[in-house]
């Protein structure tokens, strides 16, 4: 060897590396053998020029092995989608929000055992204290302000929503879905009042404090909190839904605060996605922090970190979160151990997030067939950010059918178990029912009436008519089989006020008012 023309020393420099560089690729997985071809047959349907698409990034052991691209941007301006273009991450923000309260834990400004009203006083006081934490976990007990707005008479789709919309009724709030950390139940108004913490403790608001903190420093230079709904963005994705042969937009007028609101694109999320391996922005404290999921009063865990689920998949600690709002459709998923993570970002409401795991699982699986059995829904418990909708052809909204409250039947009957049986009431029990329902804590008013058909129906201020079956006297559920309520009855029979129980809000009340016209 030393005859070759290498002297001793550069031979002893070379092997060094040579040995690192062994050891290296010992220590971390193997880049998978996936094909672009594989990637891109999962996304067929979006690659075409008359359609809204996606943006997709797989990161393996540090390395970008893969963006994929499909579909348009803005169909009005023939602007295909690109690695730059810009999506609305909805819930997928979630993250971030957490991540600036985490940066402030750190600093010695806020515990996250804080009560929450040392900081937003103007929270009702609901007689045991709702921590930072919290609100973190989804464990606070505190409504979703989704369905609240709604029964308030706001159209999520027309009208425009802003941080101090969300705060007037969020501070109208008398009662809550449980006691603080019995259980866990996802709630945007956590991470809203989350924001608000940040600002109350900062002197800045999120978007800025986010910018200095996070954004910048990781050269994340086109992702930002939108926290003005008419800021001009010059590569931003529209919000679309596709139906059938038709395309439809689906404006997004949202101002958040925590909750929702970053717009980003793939190639600033996989700056991202370094800093939660390698961090420049926190430290391993922080960084542990927002993989430590919570736990309820019982001790259960609730899978749920800072802005993120940890859940086991397939053998694997996945750390995940989605995001759905008018039309766009996120997903970040990484496999710490494995050192895989995919971006994938849509501006398709009909875009299935679980489509996503076929990504996941044609990487854990070396190339070889995806798995079809995604457990998205199952493992996380809710599947999107807002209410649910139906991207079904409608006479009134032909993209859009009304938006309808998911709201799960959470008790047949008086007695636990009991089955939800159905009662034919008379004409005469039937419009005893009818009346307008008032309600404090929404400040709006429903409607219950008798259509032509002799059938119960609840209006909403600037809702669909949506009927509904009495399954007892006072227990009613909505037609579509997801909504349930009480009504009250005073002591001569008489109804006096109902109850409207949904997914992430339970029991709101509303008042009977004496006449449709409050007189």
């Amino acid at each position: 060897m030393l005859g070759s023309g290498i002297s001793p020393r550069k031979w002893m420099v070379c092997f060094v590396l040579s040995v690192f560089g062994a050891l290296l690729s010992l220590a971390a997985p193997p880049v998978s053998a996936v094909t672009p071809a594989q990637v891109d047959a999962l996304f067929a349907q979006w690659n075409r020029n008359d359609r809204p698409g996606v943006a997709l990034a797989v990161i393996e052991n540090g390395q970008v092995t893969y963006k994929g691209n499909y579909g348009m941007a803005n169909l009005d301006w023939n602007q295909p989608i690109d690695s730059q273009t810009e999506f609305h991450l909805a819930s997928v923000s979630k993250q971030f929000t957490a991540f600036c309260i985490l940066l402030l834990e750190d600093r010695g400004l806020l515990s996250l055992d804080d009560d929450v009203r040392e900081y937003l006083p103007e929270l009702h006081d609901f007689g045991q204290p709702i921590t930072i934490a919290h609100l973190m976990h989804h464990t606070s007990g505190i409504r979703d302000y989704f369905e609240p707005l709604i029964y308030a008479g706001w159209n999520l789709f027309t009208d425009i929503i802003t941080p101090d919309h969300v705060r007037k009724i969020v501070y109208r709030q008398r009662t809550l879905n449980f006691d603080p950390g019995a259980e866990w139940l996802y709630s945007n108004t956590g991470y809203f009042l989350l924001g608000e913490i940040v600002q109350r403790v900062s002197g800045q608001t999120l978007a800025e404090f986010a910018k200095a903190e996070i954004f910048d420093p990781l050269g994340m230079t086109n992702t930002r909190f939108d926290d003005n709904d008419t800021s001009l963005l010059s590569n931003r994705a529209e919000s679309y839904a596709a139906v059938e042969d038709k395309v439809y937009r689906i404006p997004v007028h949202f101002s958040s605060n925590g909750e929702a609101g970053v717009i980003s694109n793939i190639d600033d999320f996989i700056k991202w996605n370094a800093n939660a391996f390698d961090p420049i922005v926190g430290n391993a404290h922080i960084l542990a922090l927002a993989e430590s999921t919570g736990r309820l009063n019982n001790g259960a865990d609730t899978q749920y970190a800072a802005g993120l689920l940890v859940i086991d998949y397939s053998g694997n600690r996945m750390v995940l979160h989605d995001g759905s709002l008018a039309g766009f459709r996120t997903l970040y998923a990484r496999l710490p151990d494995r050192k895989l993570s995919v971006i994938v970002l849509s501006n398709d409401a009909a875009f299935d997030t679980n489509l996503s795991f076929a990504l996941v699982n044609l990487y854990l699986n070396g190339g070889s067939t995806p798995v079809t059995d995604y457990p998205l829904h199952e493992s996380i418990g809710w599947g999107g950010d807002a209410a649910p909708v139906d991207l079904l052809p409608d006479a009134q909204a032909p993209w859009l059918q009304q938006l309808r409250l998911r709201l799960k039947l959470k008790h047949g009957d008086d007695a636990p178990g009991a089955a939800p049986l159905q009662v034919k009431p008379t004409p005469d029990e039937l419009a005893a029912v009818e009346g307008r329902y008032y309600s404090e804590e929404c400040d709006g008013y429903i409607d219950v009436a008798l259509n032509k058909n002799g059938e119960l129906e609840v209006q909403m201020l600037r809702g669909g008519r949506i009927p509904f079956k009495l399954l007892r006297r006072t227990l009613f559920q909505l037609a579509d089989g997801y909504t349930n309520g009480r009504f009250q009855t005073g002591a001569d029979g008489s109804y006096i006020s109902l109850t409207l129980t949904g997914t992430r809000s339970r029991d709101l009340k509303f008042i009977r008012m004496k006449s449709p016209s409050g007189e």
